[in-house]
């Protein structure tokens, strides 16, 4: 729909973009604009009673000064019900860890944030995943096996790597997932 704002991963996916012509050419233009993305991002995220981060497929355009912090209740229960899809949320969090390496508006707090979102939303006690990153949604395979796109949290916090490199010892890893298990097991054996 034109005029409209565009979903958050269409947007965070420029986004990312943006910030790598920043690094390949210093040029402070692209700066300026992955900046501007991130923080409308970040103004729109919600920090749930776990502390976990969870954020709408579409944000709504309205101004907010976030995250903004839910309280335990009824009001959570809503708020985490319209999480992003896994799939679709890995890119947005791709663009906060990005960001956060390029010393763009994200910090490790928010870092430490999309660890919870993995661990107690996308993560069941069991080892299973749902769909949706409020820990909604279907628990089967269909999204998943996307959770391998959250990998590179991995290096921040040795618990995602542990659960997600779990979850794929019980099904067969596309190989992309492949090369990150394995990128990320080295960051740690290197420790």
């Amino acid at each position: 729909m034109s005029g409209d704002v565009l979903p958050l991963n269409q947007q965070n996916a420029l986004g990312l973009t943006l910030i790598e012509l920043y690094a390949a050419t210093g040029n402070p233009e692209y700066l300026d604009k992955a900046s501007r993305l991130a923080h409308f991002f970040r103004n729109r995220l919600y920090r749930m009673p776990n502390g976990s981060y969870v954020w709408p497929y579409r944000a709504d355009p309205t101004p907010l000064t976030g995250p903004v912090s839910i309280p335990a209740g009824p009001f959570a229960g809503s708020i985490a019900r319209t999480g992003e899809d896994i799939s679709h949320a890995a890119i947005n969090a791709d663009f906060i860890i990005q960001a956060y390496k390029h010393g763009i508006v994200f910090q490790r707090e928010d870092i430490d944030a999309l660890v919870r979102t993995v661990l107690e939303n996308i993560f069941t006690p069991e080892g299973n995943v749902y769909s949706h990153i409020g820990g909604t949604g279907q628990l089967d395979d269909s999204y998943g096996l996307q959770v391998g796109r959250w990998l590179e949290l991995g290096l921040y916090d040795k618990r995602v790597f542990d659960v997600i490199a779990a979850y794929y010892d019980k099904r067969p890893a596309p190989i992309v997932v492949q090369a990150y298990l394995a990128w990320v097991d080295l960051h740690w054996e290197g420790r």
